[in-house]
């Protein structure tokens, strides 16, 4: 098990507006592209970091997942993407992501620890040899936090985000895509946001939506 092909496709798709040939890369690793015609199938999370790992290379980035992140979709996170379209609040879409994230990925999960003023969404992503795991890290992360603010509407910072690996030598990208200096060498991955960022409207939210989307989800967990 690793991750739905609707998230690999997503992947490809990403890596295709960087301007690399997504699908001849993914080929170039050894994957097998009729795979990737099973919408109910997993890729092995391997492949994921092969291919961040060419990308990368292809285009002499070192912070290739920050790049190739931004282009997220909604169809991105499938039955999860569109549970959390529907949902009331952020705090309401993080609460989904934590419950449905099996249904998009059976080997990253997440956590949400909330508090009165706080709450710290926490990412748990598979280990990657330590020269590799900064890449897929920052693909995942830059793709949720462009979700959130496609959810809401407008470009926000959290107040903080975290990251497990050490600090690179440049965070000018970094700084630029989060809007905040991250926080490196943690224990561990996630976001902070505020209590006024987690009561914040989705600009999509629709509750019938969100029962149906969420059997939806369910039954893909199922």
């Amino acid at each position: 098990m690793g991750t739905s092909t609707l998230w690999f496709r997503y992947l490809l798709d990403a890596i295709e507006r960087t301007g690399i040939d997504g699908n001849a890369m993914a080929e170039g690793v050894g994957l097998d592209m009729k795979r990737l015609e099973n919408p109910e199938a997993y890729i092995e999370d391997e492949f994921t970091a092969l291919l961040l790992i060419a990308a990368s290379q292809k285009a002499d980035d070192p912070a290739y997942g920050l790049t190739a992140g931004h282009y997220f979709v909604p169809s991105a996170f499938g039955p999860l993407g569109y549970s959390m379209m529907t949902s009331e609040t952020l705090q309401d879409a993080l609460q989904r992501t934590v419950q449905y994230t099996a249904a998009v990925t059976a080997t990253t999960k997440t956590r949400l620890h909330t508090g009165n003023t706080q709450g710290f969404l926490e990412i748990l992503m598979p280990s990657y040899h330590p020269e590799v795991a900064h890449l897929v890290d920052e693909f995942m992360m830059t793709a949720i936090i462009t979700a959130f603010r496609w959810l809401l509407g407008h470009d926000f910072a959290p107040l903080s985000v975290e990251f497990m690996h050490p600090e690179p030598e440049s965070a000018v990208k970094h700084i630029q895509t989060f809007g905040v200096m991250p926080v490196f060498s943690s224990n561990r991955c996630g976001f902070l946001f505020s209590r006024q960022q987690l009561d914040s409207r989705i600009i999509f939210a629709d509750a019938a939506m969100g029962d149906i989307h969420d059997k939806y989800a369910a039954s893909r967990l199922a």
